[in-house]
């Protein structure tokens, strides 16, 4: 959390301090790591820091920062602009998988109970399939956000 130091009509910011949960500080340093290590996009966020902190825990604090902030805002009902909306979808339907067909609300198969997740998010409403390694692709039912956006949207022709 910044830290405040105020004087009369000052204030001043400081630098992040340790107060604050240490768990999720310590969940948030770890998904930090796990993200740039796997997402191109907070990668090249960490080595931008990098250049200018010259300091990876700092920049690493940075960056879980930014995975907080992101997540507020995926809370908060506002899609996450960097999400890899076909990676989402294959980890939605492993999840299905996972957790079997006797424990997917009202009998789902793992194929709707993605694209309802991903509805959810506001993510992948162009999506029709999720590939799936060397298997078929496993097609996706349409979108509800697409109807949506059918049905509020005005013919402009």
């Amino acid at each position: 959390m910044p830290g405040l130091e105020q004087s009369g009509t000052k204030n001043r910011g400081k630098r992040i301090t340790k107060s604050g949960r240490k768990e999720l500080r310590w969940a948030l340093m770890e998904a930090a790591w796990g993200a740039i290590s796997i997402s191109p996009c907070w990668k090249e966020q960490c080595e931008k820091y990098l250049r200018r902190m010259r300091e990876p825990n700092l920049a690493i604090v940075a960056i879980a920062r930014k995975l907080l902030v992101a997540a507020w805002y995926v809370l908060q009902g506002k899609t996450d602009k960097y999400a890899e909306e076909a990676a989402v979808a294959q980890k939605l339907l492993r999840f299905a998988y996972t957790i079997g067909k006797e424990n997917r609300p009202k009998g789902q198969t793992a194929a709707q109970f993605a694209r309802i997740r991903l509805d959810r998010l506001g993510l992948g409403s162009e999506l029709t399939s999720i590939s799936w390694g060397s298997k078929k692709p496993i097609p996706l039912p349409p979108s509800a956000l697409e109807e949506k956006k059918r049905s509020d949207v005005p013919n402009t022709n």
